[in-house]
């Protein structure tokens, strides 16, 4: 019979999981369009640098023209055709982008490996310490 230790090992490994069900659309518009952006979606416009959420639903601002819906993927389609409908005639951009980002979740045991796994995965150096909620942290070409 085969040892089962390395399969328990296994189980005990941090892990990093996709966080399903979740999608993103990002809307350009004039930044003087935010009033109507915020309407269609029924959130407080955010101010710069700060994410608003209502229920299951957040909006981070990314740019003064730009800002960032995160919302279950079963809502985008309805947002989606009321933020066209809003900003109709207006020079402004709608789009999906939940197949570009993924949302991960780490899990595993507390220790060493399970708080570096993280950070061996990202690309950039991160500031040691998280955003306080409802706070965005932009990063500056310095990484």
């Amino acid at each position: 019979m085969a040892d089962a230790a390395p399969l328990a090992a296994l189980s005990a490994a941090p892990q990093v999981l996709r966080i399903e069900g979740r999608g993103m659309l990002t809307i350009r518009a004039d930044a003087a369009d935010g009033p109507a952006v915020a309407a269609a979606l029924g959130l407080p416009a955010p101010a710069p640098r700060r994410i608003v959420r209502e229920g299951d639903r957040a909006l981070a601002w990314m740019s003064p023209d730009e800002w960032l819906l995160m919302a279950p993927k079963a809502d985008l389609a309805p947002v989606h055709d009321r933020l066209r409908e809003a900003l109709n005639g207006r020079h402004a951009l709608v789009l999906d982008v939940t197949a570009a980002r993924a949302r991960i979740r780490h899990a595993g045991p507390g220790g060493r490996a399970g708080r570096s796994l993280p950070r061996r995965l990202r690309t950039r150096r991160l500031p040691p310490h998280p955003p306080r909620p409802g706070r965005l942290r932009l990063l500056d070409g310095r990484g």
